[in-house]
């Protein structure tokens, strides 16, 4: 399966089990959809653009586009939405490789792509096809878009394929400084200076939640970090919220240094926005540890050279001792926190290299207190099992995904939130909006995510116990991230790492038992992987397949491509995972209910009692640490 919007949903939804397979043609492509038919290419594409892509989501589909006129003025968030790439013409498809911007990071290498210089000169010619275009695109409301909604090889006809859509809701769900501070009853004398959303100036937008900013009167042109959301706004304020009253922490990201309110277009409303935090510029753990993977794989001669700035072992323990106590500081503060984190990865990790510190001796920064479920390559069994069944539940309801049909799609739905209900009293789905919360005692601390709330405050240390060995284990192996296909950045990780969690080869002996331990009922211990695997093509195949040629193969009977293949494989493992997921939900409601029907639960089920605790966990971190400096 080659890198797709399609095979991103095949392979992160739990909706796959209920498709059926449509057989992929091996024919020769006609002269009608042939990249060499001349009325297929492309018009010459544009030199120069004054439009540039920032960034990327990972599914390809949303870019985020500055025109130039509004680099140094207010972030208004205005991003490209094109068309899933199924629905990309063929001809264009092959020949732009529309799909490429999802396997790759960073603002120079997006720029090199012909797909991304190709929506640069499309939005230049559509931009100066409408008179005052720049008063146009001030006079969007915040959060709005540009929408592609169908790729042409002309121009003219390009034009008549691009639009705004105006996003009101946004505005609409903002609330005032006053509104919020009444909701949470903080003391109005400790919240941060609020600033025009006017006084800020757009350096960059490489995230969908980031914009890069300088501001007024701050510094000589500081970076800084523009937090805002254009979609789900409670998130936002919820991360607002724990950023004001938690206790400071050294690894912990500080108190946003100002509230950012926008003059809102309903009832003259000055609306928060967003928020100002300290920029990083070091980058993620996540990028980090993908570096050191790559210059280890070069040559002698140039890995010298390229491994110089390698963390050693001792930083590592300590970098893994500093995340430990930031995750045993939320845990202590379950008023401001909700006693958890639910975003324990190595992207949710920046390094911070100030201070005189050099690149081998960075700091933790943990980042990210929206408190969303999670991906679940990263979440504990007793999460994912109940992420896959809200998946199911609202798919009826999800913009992204796009079912066999909308009765099949409907009843699935009805089935499982039918269940969840049992489980999760009033629960809705995860494309339903919900109000921002008023602070009743700790009821608004725990957030948005409805399988973190069903546990006990003991369920959910083990939960964060869990993830935190996920960490580990990337830490000490230098791998970016837990790479099972199952995430959502699957194509944007490097094809070459052939290692996959739990295999152990560069963590220290003292400290593997520990982390199987905090990752007690991890599905891989027990030999059971995602079914699809990345090879160095880029492309995913059926985890035990031998080929990966491109034509058919004669599999079971049959002759199937690879991608045939994948994709039945695909739906076989989704089958089975909702039909342990479903087993697993039934079980807890048993347990709830205190009905005992004499059968033995599954020892993965009850596998969170066995993980050791936060405090624990540091205490060994710690005494690892000394013992590498020499200390008993």
């Amino acid at each position: 399966m080659e890198p797709c919007t399609s095979s991103l949903h095949f392979m992160t939804h739990p909706l796959t089990a209920f498709r059926e397979i449509d057989v992929v043609s091996s024919k020769a492509i006609s002269w009608e959809l042939s990249s060499l038919n001349p009325k297929n290419r492309v018009d010459k594409i544009r030199p120069e653009s004054s439009w540039r892509i920032d960034g990327v989501d990972v599914d390809g589909t949303r870019f985020h586009v500055v025109p130039s006129f509004a680099v140094s003025r207010p972030p208004m968030r205005i991003d490209l939405l094109i068309p899933d790439h199924e629905n990309h013409p063929g001809a264009l498809r092959t020949t732009l490789q529309t799909a490429s911007p999802m396997t790759f990071r960073g603002k120079r290498r997006l720029e090199a792509l012909d797909f991304c210089r190709y929506l640069a000169s499309s939005l230049q010619s559509w931009s100066e096809s409408i008179r005052d275009f720049e008063t146009v695109y001030w006079d969007l409301p915040f959060g709005s878009s540009i929408v592609l909604s169908q790729l042409g090889t002309t121009q003219e006809a390009q034009n008549l394929c691009i639009d705004f859509s105006l996003n009101y809701k946004v505005e609409q769900q903002l609330l005032s400084v006053a509104a919020l501070q009444d909701l949470w009853g903080f003391d109005r004398s400790s919240w941060p200076m609020v600033l025009d959303i006017s006084q800020l100036h757009l350096v960059r937008q490489p995230h969908d939640a980031i914009s890069l900013v300088t501001i007024d009167g701050c510094g000589e042109g500081e970076l800084m970090v523009f937090k805002s959301l254009t979609q789900d706004i409670r998130f936002l304020y919820h991360e607002l919220r724990i950023l004001l009253s938690m206790p400071p922490h050294p690894n912990i990201i500080g108190r946003p240094k100002y509230i950012v309110t926008k003059l809102c277009r309903f009832g003259a409303k000055r609306g928060v926005c967003g928020f100002i935090l300290d920029y990083y510029p070091d980058g993620t753990l996540r990028d980090a540890l993908w570096d050191e993977a790559r210059a280890m794989r070069l040559p002698p001669h140039v890995q010298s050279a390229k491994t110089s700035t390698m963390m050693g072992l001792s930083t590592r323990s300590r970098l893994a001792r500093e995340f430990a106590s930031a995750l045993v500081h939320i845990a202590e503060n379950p008023s401001t926190t909700g006693g958890f984190f639910t975003g324990t990865k190595t992207a949710n990790v920046v390094l911070d290299c100030g201070g005189g510190r050099s690149r081998r001796e960075p700091r933790v920064v943990v980042i990210d207190f929206e408190q969303r479920t999670g991906q679940p390559t990263w979440n504990p069994p007793e999460i994912m099992h109940v992420q896959i069944l809200e998946l199911l539940a609202s798919s009826s309801s999800s913009p992204s995904i796009t079912p066999t049909s909308s009765t099949e799609s409907t009843g699935v739905a009805a089935k499982y939130a039918s269940l969840l209900q049992s489980y999760i009293p009033g629960w809705k789905s995860l494309y339903a909006t919900e109000p921002v919360r008023r602070t009743t005692g700790n009821v608004s601390s725990v957030g948005y995510s409805r399988p973190w709330i069903a546990l006990s405050p003991e369920q959910r240390e083990a939960a964060q116990v869990f993830m935190l060995g996920k960490l580990l284990w990337c830490l000490f192996e230098s791998v970016g991230s837990i790479d099972s296909s199952r995430n959502l950045e699957t194509f944007a990780e490097p094809s070459w790492c052939d290692q996959e969690f739990p295999e152990f080869r560069r963590t220290p002996i003292p400290l593997r038992e520990w982390i199987r331990s905090c990752t007690a009922g991890a599905p891989e211990w027990g030999g059971r992987f995602p079914a699809l695997q990345k090879r160095e093509d880029g492309r995913l195949y059926a985890r035990d397949s031998n080929s990966c040629l491109r034509g058919p193969r004669f599999v079971d009977g049959e002759d199937q491509t690879p991608r045939e293949e994948a994709e039945k494989t695909a739906v076989a493992w989704w089958k089975g995972q909702v039909e342990e997921s479903t087993k697993f939900l039934e079980y807890r409601l048993r347990q709830a209910r205190g009905i005992d029907d004499g059968v033995e639960a599954p020892a993965q089920y009850e596998a969170w009692r066995t993980r050791p605790t936060l405090k624990t966990v540091l205490r060994v971190l710690e005494d690892f640490e000394r013992s590498l400096n020499g200390n008993s």
